[in-house]
């Protein structure tokens, strides 16, 4: 299994974001989903949420709506989350994207993460890692890394999964 580590913000939407989620936050912008679906589209890959937009999710903060309407505009490509990375207060992103591959059961044989702060993940992911920028969101250059990077298969967890 393939998959992709994705952040929203700095990804999917960008600073001149028109856009707005239920709760007034910038939303999602469609020309830049569309990069995504570019990507699962040629890789097959599957997305796991690692943005802080999960915790919607997993902890049904204002009421669900923001993932509701996250939810929604994915699918209208045709687009699902598979899964979201845990939350933990004590750790950095690249720490529980590090946990959720560590403690899945299933066979994954590449992974991606698509982000725009890459802060608290590089030193854990050398290698998995596309950088985006708040200025664009994600870019057609971004995508051919990503699918490069998912075309490896090179899972450093090895047995651990």
């Amino acid at each position: 299994m393939k998959i992709i580590f994705l952040d929203i913000d700095g990804v999917v939407n960008c600073w001149d974001t028109k856009e707005r989620a239920p709760s007034k936050c910038i939303g999602v912008e469609q020309r830049l989903i569309a990069h995504i679906k570019e990507i699962v589209d040629a890789t097959g890959a599957k997305i796991v949420l690692s943005s802080t937009w999960r915790k919607d999710w997993a902890f049904g903060l204002l009421n669900g709506v923001d993932w509701d309407y996250l939810r929604t505009e994915f699918a209208k490509q045709d687009l699902y989350f598979f899964d979201y990375t845990p939350s933990r207060r004590d750790s950095h992103r690249g720490e529980e994207i590090k946990e959720w591959l560590e403690s899945t059961g299933y066979d994954v044989e590449s992974y991606v993460i698509i982000d725009d702060e890459m802060w608290d993940i590089w030193d854990l992911h050398d290698g998995h890692t596309v950088q985006t920028s708040f200025d664009h969101g994600i870019k057609p250059g971004a995508v051919k890394i990503a699918i490069d990077i998912l075309a490896k298969e090179d899972n450093p967890y090895g047995d651990m999964l």
